[in-house]
């Protein structure tokens, strides 16, 4: 079965920095649960009030897994539809 690749809603505002989308990443693609392995990266803005930057690397594969985890709705996850040839 063909991998379908989804495409990934961004709602920083709701992103606590729990990292649980960068750990599952991390741990699927690389083996090891560490977020600077991640395909994708989340950083703190520094300053109060301000949504953290969620950032997909040219790396991610699109699998959706990122959404699956984040359990306060900062990643959901749409699929794509199938393209025709």
């Amino acid at each position: 079965m063909e991998h379908q690749r989804v495409t990934i809603s961004v709602r920083a505002g709701s992103c606590t920095l729990c990292r649980s989308c960068q750990l599952i990443c991390s741990m699927t693609h690389k083996g090891v649960f560490d977020p600077s392995f991640a395909n994708l990266s989340v950083e703190d803005s520094g300053d109060a009030g301000e949504a953290p930057r969620i950032v997909f690397l040219d790396s991610c594969t699109g699998c959706g897994l990122c959404a699956d985890y984040c359990v306060y709705g900062a990643l959901e996850q749409e699929k794509e539809a199938p393209a025709h040839e």
